[in-house]
């Protein structure tokens, strides 16, 4: 099955009015999904994640900062790993058969629909990979080190 189709799976099983998303490769915070469901509070949006966020490249052991000017507002898209969604929002859209790009049709949907999409703060959370030739050419240095000691705080 393709990331999508088990999304949509899940989608399913799923009772609770709010519905996230986490990538296992990822670092969350201990309130984490505390923290950005308070968004929903604060906002008028079915979809709230991060589009500001930090990031480890561990081939690299670089820390750096993707789009800080996009915290605390509507945005076009955020991470894919980062979203709470309203579970109807979600299942009106549905997930796209596929395993990677899943994240850009969702957002793209989004758009379409005029679904709104909510960036919260940078904190919390840190987007790990081995190495990403995109993220290193959308995402500022802040040093080279790990990025927990400025993500979870």
């Amino acid at each position: 099955m393709s990331t999508g189709a088990m999304l949509n799976r899940g989608l399913d099983l799923c009772e609770a009015d709010l519905v996230a998303i986490m990538d296992p490769r990822d670092v969350y915070g201990s309130h984490y999904l505390a923290d950005l469901r308070r968004a929903f509070l604060f906002s008028t949006a079915d979809i709230v994640g991060k589009a500001s966020y930090y990031a480890h490249l561990r081939g690299a052991h670089a820390t750096l900062l993707k789009q800080p000017e996009s915290e605390y507002t509507y945005t076009p898209e955020v991470n894919g790993a980062t979203l709470l969604a309203r579970r109807n929002a979600l299942r009106a859209i549905g997930f796209a058969d596929l395993t990677e790009g899943w994240d850009e049709v969702l957002m793209r949907q989004c758009r379409t629909d005029g679904i709104k999409v909510f960036s919260a703060d940078r904190f919390g959370y840190v987007r790990v990979r081995d190495e990403d030739r995109w993220l290193l050419g959308a995402a500022h240095l802040v040093e080279y080190g790990s990025a927990e000691p400025h993500a979870l705080i």
